[in-house]
């Protein structure tokens, strides 16, 4: 599910020819971005760069042998010495990436191999042998194609065009759940809670769960809860989310929602109604 997370971040982000920082603005403002950790966002903030290892020593020395007027003009690619920038900070170090064999396997050689080239100064031989069999994982197993993407990006990653792409699982958007969690009091804000935090747990849709988790917040911080999309309008047996909600914060319900509602269990859908 991350990976597919990431895919719609570098979808939207690679839409059109923009730069860097719009890029990474505009995969903020995806729920996929939002339910990303940082380590994952770190590597789609590098491809949105099209990040570039630093020069080395030897193309420095050469740059400083150049006469002034023959230097390319704009922003030159900053030195492994030199700070790096905040996203990079968001990586597991190379260390606990040895110990802790964090996300996937792909993401574990992706993050040796930034570290490797961006700070090459740390980098420690001992995590070579471990590159190695990570490197050789990937062969073997393939990775997922949102990996091959980023390697196009950036020349950090652009070995990970020579893996073989894994075949993915569709993930399913829609989300069925049983109506037994529905059956609470809707005027308890606990019960509401406890609803919105269930649903927000099995629910695959990125944009569905990051408005459940904020109608949760807004629950539980007793704020004002907006019923807008898509949480006012969700079917089948999430048909009751809203209809709970609506009754909770005293608006109407819609009978879309209702008949939804009725389909998926008719028995719930007449116990709401005396609410309404």
């Amino acid at each position: 599910m991350d990976e597919t997370n990431m895919e719609t971040c570098l979808k939207a982000a690679f839409s059109k020819p923009r730069s860097g920082t719009v890029r990474v603005s505009l995969m903020n403002r995806e729920s996929a971005w939002k339910m990303l950790d940082k380590p994952l966002r770190a590597h789609l903030v590098i491809a949105a760069h099209e990040q570039e290892p630093p020069a080395t020593d030897d193309d420095e020395e050469e740059t400083a042998r150049r006469p002034m007027m023959n230097r390319p003009r704009g922003r030159m690619r900053r030195s492994g010495r030199q700070s790096g920038p905040t996203h990079m900070a968001w990586l597991h170090d190379p260390q606990t990436v040895v110990d802790e064999s964090p996300y996937t396997t792909a993401y574990q050689l992706a993050t040796l191999l930034v570290h490797k080239q961006m700070d090459a100064d740390n980098w420690d031989e001992a995590w070579n042998p471990h590159e190695n069999l990570l490197r050789e994982t990937c062969m073997v197993e393939g990775v997922h194609p949102v990996w091959h993407t980023i390697g196009e990006k950036t020349p950090l990653l652009g070995q990970f065009l020579a893996f073989p792409k894994a075949k993915t699982a569709k993930v399913e958007a829609s989300t069925v759940m049983n109506t037994d969690f529905f059956w609470v009091d809707p005027r308890n804000k606990n019960d509401i809670l406890t609803v919105l935090k269930l649903a927000s747990a099995g629910v695959n849709d990125p944009d569905t769960k990051v408005a459940l988790q904020k109608a949760t917040s807004q629950v539980s911080g007793g704020r004002k809860v907006g019923l807008d999309a898509p949480l006012d309008a969700l079917d089948g047996s999430m048909a009751f989310i809203t209809w709970l909600l609506a009754i909770y914060i005293g608006e109407d319900v819609s009978k879309k929602t209702r008949t939804a509602s009725q389909k998926a269990d008719s028995d719930l859908a007449e116990a709401l109604d005396e609410f309404t």
